[in-house]
């Protein structure tokens, strides 16, 4: 249990959920009728950073630019009460800047 909860093993499990996740999202972007060109771009980051050799710790960082694979995220929040929207918002921010935090200190190339 301590190698899930310290260390860098928590960073390469977080790392893998976060890759998983981008292609649940690419997969509810296709379910949603995203319009094809947006389906395209989010298609080929997606390829680039899952088919590039590399750091396994810089692929999320890679990721940034398929920004597009946010909008069933972004629909689903629209359809919700404007609390629960800032509330989920919020906590994402504030994972993001744990995760972003976390990474710098326990990754030594992180800077």
């Amino acid at each position: 249990m301590a190698v899930l909860t310290s260390g860098e093993r928590v960073f390469d499990v977080l790392i893998v959920v976060a890759l998983a996740g981008s292609l649940v999202l690419f997969g509810l972007a296709v379910a949603q009728r995203t319009p094809w060109p947006l389906l395209v771009y989010g298609g080929l980051v997606l390829v680039t950073v899952w088919g590039t050799e590399g750091l396994m710790n810089a692929k999320l960082r890679l990721l940034i630019p398929a920004f597009v694979l946010l909008l069933p995220v972004a629909t689903g929040l629209a359809r919700r009460r404007p609390a629960t929207a800032v509330a989920v918002v919020a906590a994402a921010a504030l994972a993001s800047a744990w995760f972003g935090g976390y990474a710098l200190t326990i990754w030594r190339y992180g800077i």
